[in-house]
Order: structure tokens, then sequence, then C-alpha cells
């Protein structure tokens, strides 16, 4: 037997049962991804209803990026924080909302902000589903119980250069 088949032993059901929310939660955000961008073909009929002139359809059509551009970063940081789980399920959240107040939008205005408020969340769920976990050798807590990555965090951790007596070849101007 293979070294490695002792310490990595065959995984059971508990440990892939992540794998079908998982599957099924990516499936409905890139649903609602095409849902997004792929309105295209609608752009007449949302003109006529809500008389935009072509700046409005141009800033209504551009609010996907931009919310990706200013939430992206933001997104990433409130994962970092407070778990995939729950900004997932706030971002799902805030997105019903956004379509909800867009389907009973009466004007650019309130239309508009209603795709705000769709896009934010969307961004942040889209952050949270599409963001990879830490294995566990990398969650926090993890490196304090190890005692061989006790050197590493010092070194990470320290602000020193390291002395020229710790590097093969002298600096420049050193004299030795």
């Amino acid at each position: 037997m293979i070294a490695t088949e002792i310490r990595n032993p065959v995984p059971d059901q508990k440990s892939k049962a992540w794998l079908l929310p998982y599957i099924i939660t990516l499936l409905a955000m890139l649903t609602m991804q095409m849902a997004t961008m792929g309105y295209a073909p609608l752009t007449p009929q949302i003109v006529q209803e809500f008389k935009l002139s072509y700046t409005q359809l141009g800033l209504f059509a551009g609010a996907y990026g931009l919310m990706s551009i200013l939430l992206s970063v933001p997104a990433g940081m409130a994962v970092h924080r407070f778990s995939e789980k729950r900004v997932l399920f706030l971002g799902l959240v805030v997105t019903c909302i956004g379509i909800a107040l867009l389907s009973r939008a009466i004007g650019f205005i309130t239309a508009f902000g209603s795709l705000i408020v769709w896009y934010a969340g969307f961004r942040f769920a889209f952050v949270g589903i599409l963001r990879p976990s830490p294995s566990p050798a990398r969650r926090p807590g993890a490196a304090a119980r190890s005692a061989s990555s006790a050197p590493c965090r010092r070194l990470a951790s320290s602000s020193e250069r390291p002395s020229a007596a710790m590097s093969e070849r002298p600096l420049a101007g050193d004299r030795r």
C-alpha cells in the first residue's frame, strides 16, 4: 500500500455532501447572470415602457458592469469576514428584492434604482459562490496548531530584512 493511500483514505459520502448544493447554486447563479445580460432583445420594449433616452438606455445596460466594478472587492471582503454562506444568502435575498422592485417600477428612476439593488445583491451572491474555500491547513487557527509552521509565521510576520550574513553573497558596499 502506498503511503498517500494511508494518509488520504477514500472520502465518504458525508465529505461530498456539499457538491450537490454547490452545483445547484452555481447553475442558479449562471441562469441569473444570463437574465442580467440577456435582456438585449427586450430593449425596444424597455425603451417604450419607461420612455428612455439613449443615455438612459446606456445607463440601464451599463449598470451591471458599474456594479461589478464598484462591489467586487467589498463583496470579497464581506465573504472573507462573514463566510460564503451568509454573504450568498444575503446576496440572493437582495437580488430577489431588486427583481421584485423592478417588476413594479413605474419610471426610469425606480427601474434604475431597482436594477442597482438587483445587481448589488447579485454581485455579492456571485462572489460568495465563486470564492474558493480555504483548505483545512489554511483556515484560521490551523497554523497555530501546527508546530512546523511556527518559523514560517515568524518570518512572514517579521518586517525585518534578512541580514547580509544570511545571504549567499555580501551586499554591495558590505566589507568582510
